[in-house]
């Protein structure tokens, strides 16, 4: 598995790891919205930065980058976040062009003396005057995305600390790999150490023999 050099440098001798493949998720709620942040990283020879975020929320895209890019320097990495409405967030206001016109006329009949002036609980109670709006703009809209770019940051501190866990768990298995070469190199070394001597003796075995021979070389 490959992994990625960590930011800060080791201590001397140390081997430090930082795994390029992890998982997190962060996720909570926000003004009768559920939110869910899920980031995934896997390897990547540099860093490959993929973010999809839902309508209303797209103006978080570019800082999401930016804090992938300041905690991260390689790997493919896919940043997801949802967001679904848990409950209706509404608010009550009046129709006050209704309640206009619902005291004009009221006024005029009891100008007629036709009925009582109009009160403010028979004007409530006209059908229209009290609305609902749902509130999703403004303060809450903006709630909603404070919450989302929380949860971004805490679903990257999950992950480059699922990162460095797997990169613990890989620095005993490089290690053993490392001492394993060093180990063959000594040994490949001692081989060969005294094969040039060994190579002197059979030359000059040859030439002995070839001298020796009649009539010699």
């Amino acid at each position: 598995m490959t992994a990625d050099a960590p930011t800060d440098a080791p201590a001397a001798g140390a081997l430090a790891l930082t795994s390029m493949t992890g998982f997190a998720r962060a996720e909570g709620v926000a003004q009768g919205f559920a939110w869910t942040i899920e980031v995934k990283s896997v390897n990547g020879r540099s860093l490959d930065i993929r973010c999809r975020l839902p309508a209303g929320v797209e103006v978080l895209e570019p800082g999401a980058r930016t804090e992938i890019a300041r905690r991260f320097k390689r790997g493919s990495i896919h940043l997801v976040a949802t967001v679904t409405r848990t409950a209706a967030v509404q608010q009550l206001r009046v129709n006050r062009a209704l309640v206009d016109q619902v005291l004009a006329l009221g006024r005029a009949l009891a100008a007629e003396g036709l009925v009582e002036p109009p009160r403010l609980d028979t004007v409530l109670a006209v059908r229209g005057v009290i609305e609902t709006a749902d509130d999703t703009a403004g303060a809450a809209e903006a709630e909603v995305r404070d919450a989302l770019a929380a949860g971004v940051a805490i679903a990257l501190d999950r992950l480059a600390a699922a990162r460095a866990a797997e990169g613990a768990r890989l620095a005993p298995v490089i290690r053993a790999e490392l001492d394993e070469i060093a180990a063959l190199t000594e040994a490949a070394a001692d081989r060969t150490a005294p094969q040039p001597a060994a190579a002197r003796e059979r030359l000059r075995a040859q030439l002995e023999t070839l001298l020796a021979a009649d009539p010699p070389v």
